[in-house]
């Protein structure tokens, strides 16, 4: 009988999902997760403000995690002393967030003094003192980041952090063709705290009927929507399916040839799977993308969730069912910029770190 083999090293994640910020930065950082796992690593999420629906769903997929204060976790002298007594070797923070405390350079140089490494996925431009900076988002390159030390800069669209079923669609995706508009994806991440699904649906209900539509909707974990989304679903010229906290999202892009969405990680696997991006984005991170992708062509977009009228989202959407072919060019563009297998380099980067 073999024995288990022991972990030898540490990564603590710093990330949080709730309605306020969706469920983005979870989603992204457990794709490391289970790489790390299956290199052995002891891999921890150190939550604060996440809910307990996305806590089930962590620990239900064989992740460890604590919940400490935020005034806990936005100490490095705190945060250090609750990590101390776990230490079974080098240790590792990943850190996907936006809390400030987080940016603070002395809060940086404390937890590096002390021995702690130092890997941030960021979209900001800062000062940082760090091991590893991971800026996926091709904006990244505009920015002149200044470093302390010589951490590595992991920047751009070949560093994508995708879930690896977007290997296989990339792939697939080569010989994917669209002519015509007739799948729609309505996607708005976890909690769609602008309730976006509710007002595109109801755009979509007021097109002339001859605009005609197989409707995917999907409504994630924190959407409180869900009961309203299937009642204005019921009659319509469209046919509308709903999936509700779906693992069929992978499958659901690839067979849609257009999705409307906010942004976020979506944007990206969309584009691995050759499918048209309308993007109504609604955080300060989704506005600066999507503004930097719709200067470059690759995606479609009118304005911000508040600056957005209805009228304006109809009018865009029958510009791309009316011009498929310019849609189609825009997206085998985006799709030839992405690499799905950026999470892989990232967890490499990682891991030598702990050899070093």
């Amino acid at each position: 009988m073999t024995s288990k083999k022991k972990h030898v090293h540490q990564c603590f994640i710093l990330a949080d999902a709730n309605s306020r910020i969706g469920t983005g930065h979870i989603m992204r950082t457990f794709i490391l997760a289970k790489k790390l796992v299956k290199l052995n690593f002891d891999v921890v999420y150190l939550l604060s403000e996440t809910s307990d629906t996305i806590k089930d769903w962590i620990q239900e997929r064989g992740i460890k995690h604590f919940t400490l204060s935020p005034n806990v976790r936005n100490s490095a002298v705190d945060l250090i002393d609750f990590l101390t007594p776990l230490k079974i070797g080098r240790q590792l923070l990943l850190f996907d967030s936006d809390e400030p405390a987080f940016y603070k350079i002395d809060y940086q140089k404390k937890l590096r003094e002390n021995g702690i490494g130092l890997t941030m996925i960021t979209l900001r431009n800062h000062l940082f003192d760090l091991d590893i900076l991971h800026n996926q988002n091709p904006l990244a390159f505009e920015n002149n980041y200044k470093i302390n030390g010589d951490a590595k800069q992991l920047l751009g669209l070949k560093y994508l952090i995708v879930k690896n079923q977007y290997q296989e669609l990339y792939e697939a995706s080569k010989t994917k063709k669209i002519k015509s508009i007739k799948t729609l994806l309505l996607t708005f991440g976890g909690a769609d705290s602008k309730r976006l699904t509710t007002r595109v649906i109801e755009v979509l209900n007021q097109l002339p009927d001859s605009y005609c539509f197989n409707v995917n909707v999907i409504v994630g974990a924190l959407n409180k929507d869900l009961e309203q989304i299937k009642q204005i679903t019921k009659v319509t010229q469209h046919s509308y399916t709903i999936y509700h906290n779906t693992p069929e999202m992978p499958r659901l892009m690839f067979e849609s040839d257009l999705s409307i969405s906010s942004g976020g990680l979506t944007v990206w696997e969309l584009a691995i799977c050759k499918t048209i991006n309308f993007l109504i984005p609604t955080s300060d991170r989704e506005i600066m993308s999507s503004e930097y992708l719709k200067k470059e062509e690759l995606i479609y977009q009118k304005g911000n969730c508040e600056e957005i009228r209805d009228r304006e989202i109809a009018e865009t959407l029958i510009k791309i069912v009316d011009n498929p072919k310019v849609a189609a060019e825009m997206c085998e563009r985006f799709h030839h910029l992405v690499n799905p297998f950026g999470a892989d380099l990232l967890v490499k980067e990682i891991s030598d770190w702990f050899k070093k």
